[in-house]
């Protein structure tokens, strides 16, 4: 089995973004790999999505958080209203 390990910057920019998502195979992974060690670019951009899924991580995290307290008070404000009649 031959495997072409030079990939364009194209190749590599949908790698990434896959990576985000779903798991890539071996190959693609060292392909990416040698191409991120040549490419500045490429290099950037990596950095550049990597800390864009950490944030859009950690929102939905405060979102969920956000949500959880709003249940609570929520539920304790029906407790008192409960209490009341």
């Amino acid at each position: 089995m031959k495997t072409n390990l030079k990939i364009t910057c194209k190749e590599a920019s949908y790698l990434l973004s896959k990576q985000q998502e779903t798991k890539i195979s071996y190959i693609q992974k060292i392909q990416l790999s040698v191409h991120i060690a040549i490419c500045n670019s490429c290099k950037l951009f990596k950095n550049q999505i990597i800390q864009i899924s950490t944030l859009l991580k950690t929102k939905t995290t405060k979102d969920t958080l956000l949500n959880t307290t709003k249940k609570t008070e929520i539920k304790k404000a029906l407790e008192i209203e409960i209490k009341k009649n």
